[in-house]
């Protein structure tokens, strides 16, 4: 049914990319990232990224990329959006980060 759930739910008025990425995502049509600020920030930050513009076309690619080779596209995007919202904040909490390791803001002070 939803097979091509790109071309269905382009065209639905008030829906977006994010929320249709969404829907392809927690109905198990596709994996999928999902980029938000929140998101974006942490990619910006774990990989060195200048850009600031979460719509840069660089985030939703990694976040595809990173959602492909995940077991549990769900629970991966949920997690990313869970720790974009309560750790990797403007203020980051590095110290609880699990991305501590291989991030490149890591250590650095604001």
């Amino acid at each position: 049914m939803f097979d091509n759930w790109r071309t269905l739910l382009k065209d639905v008025p008030g829906l977006g990319s994010y929320s249709a990425r969404a829907i392809a995502i927690f109905r198990g049509i596709e994996n999928v990232g999902i980029v938000d600020a929140n998101v974006a920030r942490i990619i910006r930050r774990i990989f060195g990224f200048v850009t600031i513009d979460p719509r840069a076309v660089i985030y939703q690619r990694i976040a595809d990329e990173i959602a492909e080779s995940s077991d549990d596209v769900r629970a991966m995007n949920f997690g990313l959006l869970d720790i974009g919202a309560t750790i990797c904040l403007i203020r980051p909490a590095c110290d609880k980060c699990a991305f501590s390791l291989f991030c490149k803001r890591f250590g650095v002070e604001n």
